[in-house]
């Protein structure tokens, strides 16, 4: 029995055999502001909700403000941080997954196309 490693090519979106994968298309985006509890710094938190064929599904980065130029914080309050494009589809691969309720969380997830 051999394995087959190769990609499979679906809707021009090269996808490897292995992993889950989401397609969806952003919704709404929103940020938050937070503080780490031991004091070492700040995070913020970008929640883009994703509309998929079975329902919706929560795709959240957490992001380092000092170490990112397109966000802007002021006061406690995230003024500018990236968005993807609204109404356009776009494919993730979810690293980490978990359930929020009833609705599918990616806490950790990369881009592969959009």
């Amino acid at each position: 029995m051999t394995q087959n490693t190769e990609s499979k090519t679906t809707s021009k979106v090269k996808i490897e055999n292995n992993g889950l994968f989401v397609r969806g298309v952003p919704v709404s985006t929103t940020a938050r502001y937070g503080r780490k509890k031991d004091g070492s710094g700040s995070f913020v938190i970008i929640t883009t909700e994703l509309a998929t064929q079975p329902g919706l599904i929560l795709w959240e980065q957490f992001l380092d403000p000092s170490q990112r130029t397109d966000i802007q914080v002021k006061d406690g309050n995230v003024t500018a941080f990236p968005k993807p494009k609204e109404y356009e589809p776009m494919t993730l691969k979810a690293n980490r997954v978990k359930m929020r309720g009833d609705t599918l969380v990616l806490s950790s997830a990369e881009l592969v196309a959009s």
